[in-house]
């Protein structure tokens, strides 16, 4: 989370703005995707952590895409069966 980086101190409006983001941090990287320790250099860190929103998304969109896929062609066999029979 935020942490005192630089050890000065805030003025309440920001420290009460920095706990309402602090809600909303999801680090996928640490947890789910590849652990720290495995990265090597921290530019490696960085250009992971700075893709992976966007490989989530992609996949999100494609997996979405084959849903939507199938339902068209399920639709259009059964429109099909439903003719012949």
């Amino acid at each position: 989370m935020i942490g005192p980086t630089y050890s000065i101190t805030l003025p309440s409006l920001y420290r009460a703005a920095l706990q309402a983001i602090e809600v909303f941090y999801i680090d996928l990287v640490d947890e789910l995707i590849v652990p720290t320790e495995c990265l090597g250099g921290y530019a490696s860190f960085l250009l992971v952590k700075a893709i992976s929103p966007f490989v989530l998304l992609v996949a999100a969109v494609l997996a979405l895409a084959v849903v939507h896929l199938r339902r068209t062609l399920r639709d259009r066999w059964v429109g099909c069966y439903t003719i012949l029979a």
